[in-house]
């Protein structure tokens, strides 16, 4: 059983690293979207800001 658990820990912990990394790509690459439509960079960093209050 100890076994099992540590195995299940495992693979839950590698999948919340990928996935830390695939939320901070996203509101990374969100805030490049922004300043290239707008034009601005001040409005990139305010749409990472809201996304990260969100």
């Amino acid at each position: 059983m100890k076994n099992l658990y540590r195995g299940v820990l495992l693979v839950v912990s590698v999948w919340e690293i990928f996935g830390g990394g695939g939320i901070g790509g996203g509101i990374r690459v969100g805030g490049i979207l922004v300043e290239e439509m707008v034009g601005s960079e001040g409005y990139g960093g305010v749409a990472m800001g809201l996304f990260s209050l969100g």
